[in-house]
């Protein structure tokens, strides 16, 4: 198993996207270990692939994915927004809880606008409440 991780680690970059959720889930959570040890600025322009993931924390493989997109600086600023923007409150609440509460106040504060908005909608009490977490961690209320 290593040593296909091993390989499957230096695959070239026009074929990442298929380690992106392959086509069975039961590859899924061998395929995020590959991803995670793979360089992030491999990566970076699968970010919104990746946070696709993260619909559904129960999937194979989506604390693994949880953990790389936390190590993403500048470059995952742009899709959080647009994820924050959208309707699936079950979306948003995984990306909230799973990678933006764990992030550094830098970051936190360049979605400022987006958290104090969902704050103030009518979205699952879930969301309120890490949003109100998240802002309060970083002073920012």
């Amino acid at each position: 198993m290593n040593e296909t991780i091993e390989k499957l680690i230096t695959i070239q970059d026009d074929y990442i996207h298929l380690l992106i959720q392959p086509q069975d889930k039961p590859y899924w959570d061998n395929a995020a270990r590959v991803l995670a040890r793979m360089d992030a600025r491999r990566l970076e322009h699968h970010i919104p692939a990746l946070l696709l993931w993260l619909q559904d924390m129960n999937w194979p493989g989506a604390d693994t994915i949880a953990r790389l997109l936390r190590t993403f600086g500048k470059p995952i600023i742009a899709p959080i927004q647009q994820i924050l923007q959208d309707k699936d409150g079950t979306w948003i609440y995984w990306i909230l809880s799973e990678v933006v509460k764990e992030w550094p106040f830098e970051l936190v504060l360049q979605i400022k606008d987006e958290l104090i908005s969902l704050a103030n909608c009518r979205l699952e009490e879930g969301i309120k409440e890490i949003v109100q977490e998240i802002l309060q961690r970083h002073r920012l209320e």
